[in-house]
């Protein structure tokens, strides 16, 4: 995890506001907002908030690197085993008053679970969630029904974003691991026992699964 820090903390910088936010967000996405519910999170993680906020700097500076990387087109075979291995995760017909990544840079369209915000496939009713980028006005046109339930037509937008999504998460391990390598040639360490290079994701944690 410290030399991935290291790796991303050279690959880039974030805004100042978009690290006083990065926790805002955190705790309104995992906890409804409930601080307190997330100190008890972290605390039961074995964590302070100092080092909770380093992890929490560290997934923003990681999606932000995978955004760099340009994937290819899905494939339609790819897009119908997507469909069938992920048929009982959630999906959610929504409106946003912008675009957002996660609806593939449109308006309209329907989030996946694991793919968009979690609060997503719970509000009864339209609301406004806040962003990185300032306020988001949201609004559920449907209930929340698992994916395989729905014509593949009508979902095949939304799998290609999560797919772009996968590929990128792989090519980001695959760049990781050989920045990594870059970091450690230079390495000394006692006993020459060097770490492995590899991607460690604190946030997934049961205690912080929120």
């Amino acid at each position: 995890m410290l030399l991935e820090r290291l790796v991303l903390r050279e690959a880039v910088e974030p805004t100042p506001l978009a690290l006083r936010l990065a926790e805002r967000l955190f705790v309104a996405e995992r906890y409804g907002g409930n601080t307190a519910a997330y100190l008890r999170a972290v605390a039961a993680a074995r964590l302070s908030r100092a080092a909770m906020r380093a992890v929490i700097e560290d997934d923003l500076r990681r999606q932000a690197v995978r955004t760099r990387f340009v994937v290819g087109d899905p494939t339609g075979a790819a897009i119908e085993s997507f469909y069938q291995a992920y048929a009982g995760i959630l999906a959610r017909l929504i409106a946003v008053s912008e675009p957002v990544g996660w609806l593939g840079e449109k308006r309209r369209g329907y989030a996946l679970e694991t793919f968009a915000p979690r609060t997503l496939f719970s509000a009864p009713r339209p609301w406004t969630m806040t962003t990185a980028t300032g306020p988001l006005r949201v609004r559920p046109l449907g209930d929340s029904v698992p994916l395989g339930s729905l014509p593949l037509a009508e979902v095949r937008d939304a799998i290609d974003v999560a797919l772009r999504r996968q590929a990128r998460a792989t090519a980001y391990d695959a760049w990781l691991v050989k920045q990594e390598r870059r970091l450690l040639g230079g390495a000394r360490c006692v006993r020459d026992d060097l770490p492995e290079p590899a991607t460690v994701d604190v946030l997934a944690l049961p205690a912080l699964a929120g």
